[in-house]
């Protein structure tokens, strides 16, 4: 049974905003809450030196993770890839009939492929446009070739990182 798996693409960025102001809107009343117990203390008084002025610390404030569950996509074959034409072949822009031509290599999506973002997928097993979690880092399924079935291929700028990237099995997650 196959599904569809479309996730809007500013999912991501209206998550990290919600977080951001989560976390500004407590650090926000923390703040006041030390400026209220310490308001004595905001204007110095001149009774003893600096030097003798006991400095306090104000306590971390621990903040509770987000209950989020992630969605498992299940286990894929995770490999790397570069523009070069030993990866990308006859599509990519260091071919030689295609250098010189003014060729920018793409993606099968049509965007410019981007280290930290830009990942190969199946399409008929991860939708292109879906936002996908490979050990932590969120990417986006962009691009096609040599990615069949369970296997995802991580984009990187030059073919000595694709090769330093460690390969193998991992969880993929929806982001």
């Amino acid at each position: 049974m196959k599904r569809k798996v479309m996730r809007n693409p500013y999912r991501a960025i209206y998550r990290t905003a919600l977080i951001s102001a989560a976390a500004l809107g407590v650090s926000v009343v923390a703040l006041m809450g030390s400026l209220a117990a310490n308001k004595d203390d905001l204007i110095p008084v001149a009774r003893e030196p600096l030097e003798a002025v006991e400095e306090t610390a104000a306590e971390p404030i621990e903040l509770e993770p987000m209950p989020e569950q992630l969605e498992s996509l299940g286990t894929f074959m995770v490999q790397s890839y570069c523009p070069c034409p030993e990866c990308c072949g006859e599509w990519s822009a260091e071919h030689p009939p295609r250098v010189g031509t003014g060729y920018v290599q793409r993606t099968i999506s049509g965007t410019i492929p981007e280290a930290g973002r830009t990942v190969g997928v199946d399409p008929d097993v991860i939708p292109l446009g879906t936002h996908i979690i490979i050990a932590g880092q969120e990417y986006v399924a962009e691009d096609a070739g040599a990615s069949r079935g369970n296997v995802v291929e991580n984009y990187f700028d030059t073919h000595a990182q694709a090769l330093d990237w460690p390969m193998g099995e991992r969880e993929i997650y929806l982001a």
